[in-house]
């Protein structure tokens, strides 16, 4: 095992039109790439946003 210690990464985060973050991170000392995917199961629906803009706007008024 490694000791702790400083490391010069390189990260790259891209977000595509679902919402879908990739990342890769990519080690300068020893050029080893990690990458990952993340999805948001949880995200809202376009029918759950407009509901919700709908509320924001009764609330206030407009």
């Amino acid at each position: 095992m490694r000791k702790a210690g400083k490391e010069n990464v390189d990260v790259e985060m891209m977000i595509n039109s679902q919402g879908i973050l990739n990342v890769t991170a990519v080690s300068l000392s020893t050029g080893i790439r990690e990458v990952s995917v993340i999805e948001n199961k949880m995200r809202m629906g376009k029918e759950a946003i407009d509901n919700y803009l709908q509320l924001e706007r009764l609330s206030h008024g407009n």
